[in-house]
């Protein structure tokens, strides 16, 4: 039987936490000390913890499973520690919110994933394997995530040219008139201030393809079936 890391944090949240509050604030850079281990800032510690129940989680799908990790001494002294400042809901929710998650593909074919939030970093395989880094994901997210690159990948490179295709069709169009047609021009100050706006996304590229401007100063798309002057 395999659980999940996200299961796993569930487990250990509902076991020692039935009565914890979470405090409105946490100052992540205060300095505590770890009973028989020493001195850490919050951050620090949870930092530290996130990645020890990151190699629990990994421990537990194991076959048979091992829970060496989840019955080490320092990680228990660790959440006690956390616990006693109200600052342990950070490390069981590091992961809830992927949408704070940017993955970037590198050129060796790996990719690095930063999280927003914590400010952690990961770098992982294509097939979601975790190779370095603080920032440590279930294999399900990180595949998850990188498909999401994959696919946003094809969808801008498909609103790219189709962009390119408005323009090199409003420009044949402008070099004179054709079977009645009004000459146009295509206006790529226009585009450019389109694309700018909101970050050059796909639905920007589409709405910038409507930078061919007629005579009278209105613009339209020449891919659009009533796109004209």
């Amino acid at each position: 039987m395999s659980i999940t890391k996200e299961q796993l944090n569930n487990m250990i949240k509902e076991e020692l936490t039935s009565a914890l509050k979470e405090a409105d604030e946490v100052d992540l850079n205060k300095e505590v000390m770890i009973d028989g281990y020493g001195s850490l800032t919050l951050g620090q510690i949870q930092k530290r913890m996130a990645k020890m129940l990151a190699d629990a989680a990994e421990e537990a799908q194991q076959e048979p499973p091992s829970f060496r990790t989840l019955n080490n001494g320092v990680l228990i002294a660790m959440y006690k520690t956390l616990k006693d400042h109200n600052a342990t809901n950070d490390i069981f929710l590091k992961e809830a919110d992927s949408t704070k998650i940017q993955v970037k593909a590198l050129p060796s074919g790996h990719y690095r994933f930063f999280d927003l939030k914590s400010k952690l970093q990961g770098l992982y395989t294509k097939d979601g394997e975790h190779k370095s880094g603080d920032l440590r994901l279930s294999k399900n997210k990180a595949e998850d995530l990188i498909d999401n690159l994959k696919e946003n990948e094809t969808v801008l490179k498909e609103s790219l040219d189709y962009f390119d295709k408005s323009r090199d069709i409003c420009k044949r169009r402008g070099s004179g008139y054709r079977d009645g047609v009004e000459m146009v021009r295509w206006d790529q100050d226009h585009a450019i201030k389109i694309l700018n706006a909101s970050g050059r996304r796909p639905e920007d590229y589409r709405e910038a393809a409507k930078s061919c401007q007629c005579q009278n100063g209105t613009y339209f798309d020449p891919q659009e079936p009533e796109g004209g002057c």
